[in-house]
C-alpha cells in the first residue's frame, strides 16, 4: 500500500511526516487540475507524473561527524550531528577504547574492628600489588585510604570506663578509640606513603557484630575536597570489611533519630556527626 497517496496529505509537513519514503511536489502548474492531495506520494511516482526533481521536497538523511580527531577520549566520536525525518534511520560506527593514561583514583575505606585484625595486616601488600597490577591499566592512578568502626555510643561501643579508650581488651591488643569515620590519606600517586600510612593504622573495635560502614562511605563520597577526588577520573570506593553495616533505622537503639543531611562534616579529618544523625 502506497501510504504516501493515500493518506489524502494537503501539507507539505503532514506529507514528509508519513514516512521516509513519502515525497511533496512544490512545483506550481504540477496537476493543475487536481487537488492538494495529489502532490503527496513517493518521490518515483511525482517525477513519473510529471513533477521535475528540483521540486520534489524529500529532505534525505545525513550524518556529519566533525573532522577533528579528539585524543583524550575512550570514545569516539564524540559528536555527531544527526538530520533525520520521522520514520528514517541513520548508523554511524562509535568506536571505545581504554586510554592508557585515563586517570583513576582509588580509596580504600576499611573496618579496622578487632575482628579485621589479620586482615589489615594484609592490606599492604594487597595495596601494592593492586597498584601494579592497575599500572597496566592506567598511567595515572592513585590511592587513598581511610578507616571506620562505629558509632561512639552504647550499644555500639563499651562505654565501661576500662574499656571506653580500648575497646580490644578481650583479644589482649592496644587498640586506638573506637571511631565513626577517619579519613587517613588523601589520595595520592606516591604508593610509599600508601605503604606508611597502612603500616601506621591500629586495629579499634566495638561490641556488636555489625559495622557503621554507610556513615563513612558517604562521608567518603560527599567530601570530596578531603578525600581528593579528581572531576576528571574514575573513581573507585573499595571497601574492606568481614561484618555487615547498620542500617539507618538501628540508631534508634541509641536514640539517635536525626537522618543524614548528605554533607560532609569532618572535623581534622574526623567524622564529628556519628553520634547525632
Amino acid at each position: 500500500e502506497n501510504r504516501c497517496a493515500t493518506s489524502n496529505a494537503v501539507t507539505c509537513t503532514k506529507c514528509l511526516a508519513l514516512g521516509p519514503e513519502c515525497g511533496w511536489c512544490a512545483q506550481e502548474d504540477f496537476m493543475a487540475d487536481a487537488t492538494q492531495k495529489g502532490r503527496c506520494d513517493t518521490v518515483f511516482n511525482l517525477m513519473k507524473r510529471g513533477c521535475q526533481s528540483e521540486f520534489v521536497e524529500n529532505p534525505t538523511v545525513h550524518v556529519t561527524i566533525p573532522s577533528d580527531h579528539e585524543t583524550n577520549t575512550q570514545v569516539t566520536p564524540g559528536k555527531v550531528s544527526v538530520q533525520l525525518r520521522p520514520g528514517s534511520e541513520a548508523n554511524f560506527i562509535v568506536k571505545v577504547r581504554p586510554l592508557e593514561k585515563y586517570p583513576v583514583d582509588l580509596y580504600y575505606l576499611v573496618d579496622v574492628s578487632a575482628s579485621m585484625h589479620n586482615n589489615i595486616e594484609k592490606l599492604n601488600s594487597v595495596g601494592f600489588a593492586l597498584s601494579k597490577k592497575m599500572g597496566n591499566i592506567s598511567l595515572d592512578f592513585r590511592l587513598g585510604f581511610g578507616s571506620y568502626v562505629d558509632k561512639t555510643v552504647s550499644p555500639y561501643i563499651s562505654i565501661h570506663p576500662g574499656r571506653i579508650h580500648n575497646q580490644c581488651s578481650d583479644y589482649n591488643l592496644d587498640c586506638m578509640p573506637p571511631h565513626g569515620y577517619i579519613h587517613v590519606l588523601s589520595l595520592t600517586d606516591n604508593i610509599a606513603e600508601f605503604k606508611n600510612a597502612v603500616n601506621k593504622q591500629k586495629i579499634s573495635g566495638n561490641i556488636d557484630t555489625p559495622e557503621g560502614g554507610f556513615d563513612a562511605m558517604l562521608q567518603a563520597a560527599v567530601c570530596q575536597s578531603h578525600i581528593g577526588w579528581r572531576k576528571e577520573a574514575k573513581r573507585l570506593l573499595l571497601v574492606m570489611t568481614d561484618q555487615t553495616s547498620h542500617l539507618a533505622l538501628d540508631s534508634k537503639l541509641a536514640g539517635i533519630v536525626i537522618p543524614h543531611d548528605g554533607n560532609c562534616h569532618l572535623k581534622d579529618n574526623v567524622y564529628i556527626k556519628a553520634t547525632s544523625m
